[in-house]
C-alpha cells in the first residue's frame, strides 16, 4: 500500500484492535503486531487492556530505537504522542509510578511535550515535589509547571500550604532567571529590558518583575535570603536589572528606607520612587493599619506599626544635603505632599495618601509659610470637612440611640389586663395574674412556656445541647 492508503487502513486497524469487544488474546496480537513492526498499535492495545507498564516499556524501546516502527508516512514514530494521549485520557486509571515513568521518558526525547500531561493529570493528584525533582535539569519546563500550579485557584483553595511553597519556588526561579540574564547583559540590553517592563508585559524580565511586585503569596524573606549575596553586592551596576529585583523584595519586606535609597541615589529614578510608594502604601497590612488607628485613639503606640513609604520618601527628600539637589528634591517633595495628602486624596484615586499629622512631623524647620501655603489651606479645609462630617454622624447615632431608648421604655411600661376568663391560646388553661406570661403586639397572652417564641428558644437550646433552655 502507498502512504495514503496505509494511513487510512492503519486508522481502521487501530479502531478494530483497541475496540472494547475485541476478544483476541494478548499473546496472539502481540506476536502478529510485533512481526508487522506495528509497535505503536500494540502499545495502544496494551493501554486498553490495562497493561500500562508493559506498554510504556515497549514505547521506551521505540524511543531508544531498539526497535523500529513501520513507516506511517508521518515521520513521527517515537511513541511520545501515544504516551501523552494515554496520560491525558481520563478513561484510564493510572498509578503515580506509571505517570512519572512515562513523563521521564517524554522528557528524555521532547521535554515540552510533558507540559500537557502535568497540566491535565489530577486524579490521583501528582506529588509536586517529586515533579520538581524530576524537572531539576529542565529549567524552562519547571518554570512553566510552576506557573500553571500557581495560577490554579482550585489548588490554592485545597492545598494552601503547598501552594505557598510553590509560589515561593516560582518567585525564586524568576529571580534566578533574572540573575542569569543580568550577568551576560550589556548596559544597552539592560536599558532595553527595563523599557520592556512598561511596553511588553509578556517578556521574561517584565513577567518576573511583575510577579514579584503584585503577588502576595510568596515568602519574600526566603526568596531574598537565597539571593542576598548577589543582590547586596556593592559592585552591582546602577543599571543592573537586579536593582529592580532588590527594590521589589525590600518593599515586600517593609524595608522602605533601603528600597527608596536605591531608587533615588543608585538608580536616580524619582518617578519610580513615587510609584513604589503608591504601590506599597496601597497594599499595606490591613490588620496593622487597624491596630495603629486604635492605638492612636487611646494615645499609645501600636505593636504593629505601619510605616507609610511616603513619609520615608519625604524624609529622604527634605533631608538632602547636596546643594545641587536640595531645591529639586524640595520642590518634588512639596508636590508629593500636595498630591497625596488627605486634602487631595481624590487626585490619587482615594487610595494613596499622607496623613497630615505624620507629614507635619517630618517637615524641616527652614520651610517657609509660602512653601506650605497650598498644603496648609487644603489640609485645613479637608480637616474641617471631616470634623463636620464626623459631627453629623455622631448626632445621627445619638438620635438613633434616643429613639431606641424611647421604644424600650414604652415596652417596659406597657400594661396588660388579665381577666378571670383569660386562657392561653396554646394549652387552653386559665391564665392567672401571678403567672409569668408573654404578651404579643396583637395583645395575645400566653404562658411563658407556651409562647411560640419560648418554644423556638427551647428548640434551639435542645439542638445546641443547652440544658437550661435559655
Amino acid at each position: 500500500l502507498d502512504a495514503g492508503q496505509f494511513g487510512k487502513w492503519y486508522t481502521r486497524a487501530v479502531d478494530i484492535v483497541t475496540a472494547a469487544d475485541n476478544k483476541c488474546s494478548i499473546p496472539d496480537l502481540t506476536n502478529f503486531l510485533t512481526t508487522q513492526n506495528m509497535h505503536l498499535l500494540l502499545a495502544k492495545l496494551l493501554f486498553r487492556r490495562g497493561r500500562s507498564k508493559q506498554a510504556i516499556q515497549l514505547l521506551e524501546k521505540l524511543g531508544r530505537k531498539e526497535i523500529v516502527e513501520v513507516d506511517h508516512g508521518t515521520g513521527d514514530a517515537n511513541g511520545i504522542a501515544e504516551i501523552v494521549e494515554y496520560l491525558c485520557d481520563d478513561e484510564y486509571e493510572k498509578s503515580q509510578d506509571v505517570i512519572f515513568r512515562a513523563c521521564e521518558h517524554i522528557l528524555a526525547i521532547d521535554p515540552f511535550k510533558v507540559l500537557p500531561v502535568l497540566k491535565k493529570v489530577r486524579d490521583p493528584p501528582l506529588d509536586s515535589q517529586r515533579i520538581l525533582t524530576m524537572l531539576a535539569d529542565y529549567n524552562d519546563v519547571r518554570v512553566f509547571f510552576l506557573e500553571h500550579m500557581v495560577s490554579s485557584k482550585v489548588y490554592h483553595a485545597n492545598r494552601p500550604e503547598e501552594f505557598r511553597e510553590l509560589t515561593t519556588r516560582l518567585a525564586s526561579e524568576y529571580v534566578q532567571q533574572m540573575i542569569d540574564a543580568d550577568q551576560h547583559a550589556t548596559p544597552t540590553q539592560r536599558r532595553q529590558k527595563r523599557r520592556e517592563t512598561v511596553t511588553q508585559q509578556g517578556t521574561e524580565y517584565a513577567q518576573g518583575i511583575n510577579f514579584l511586585k503584585t503577588n502576595q503569596d510568596y515568602n519574600a524573606e526566603e526568596v531574598y535570603g537565597k539571593s542576598r549575596d548577589i543582590l547586596e553586592n556593592k559592585s552591582l551596576p546602577s543599571g543592573s536589572l537586579l536593582q529592580d529585583v532588590r527594590v521589589q523584595l525590600l518593599g515586600k519586606l517593609g524595608r522602605h528606607q533601603e528600597a527608596l535609597n536605591i531608587l533615588i541615589y543608585v538608580m536616580n529614578d524619582a518617578n519610580k520612587a513615587e510609584d513604589y510608594c503608591v504601590h506599597n502604601q496601597v497594599r499595606q497590612d490591613p490588620s496593622a493599619a487597624i491596630a495603629a488607628k486604635k492605638a492612636a485613639r487611646f494615645g499609645r503606640r501600636s505593636s504593629k506599626r505601619v510605616t507609610n513609604p511616603f513619609i520615608v520618601l519625604l524624609q529622604i527628600m527634605f533631608g538632602e544635603k547636596d546643594p545641587s539637589k536640595k531645591q529639586i528634591f524640595k520642590r518634588r517633595a512639596l508636590r508629593i505632599l500636595n498630591t497625596y495628602t488627605n486634602a487631595s486624596s481624590a487626585a490619587s484615586g482615594g487610595e494613596s495618601y499622607i496623613n497630615p499629622m505624620e507629614a507635619l512631623a517630618v517637615l524641616p524647620g527652614d520651610l517657609g509659610i509660602k512653601d506650605l501655603e497650598t498644603y496648609l489651606k487644603n489640609t485645613i479645609r479637608q480637616t474641617t470637612t471631616e470634623l463636620r462630617n464626623s459631627s453629623v454622624k455622631v448626632n445621627i447615632l445619638r438620635f438613633k440611640n434616643l429613639k431606641t431608648n424611647v421604644q424600650l421604655h414604652e415596652l417596659q411600661s406597657r400594661k396588660v389586663i388579665v381577666y378571670p376568663s383569660s386562657r392561653c391560646p396554646q394549652c387552653k388553661d386559665s391564665i392567672y395574674a401571678d403567672q409569668v406570661i408573654s404578651v404579643f403586639p396583637n395583645d395575645d397572652i400566653y404562658h411563658l412556656a407556651c409562647s411560640p417564641s419560648q418554644k423556638q428558644i427551647q428548640q434551639k437550646s435542645a439542638n445546641s445541647g443547652n440544658p437550661f433552655g435559655r
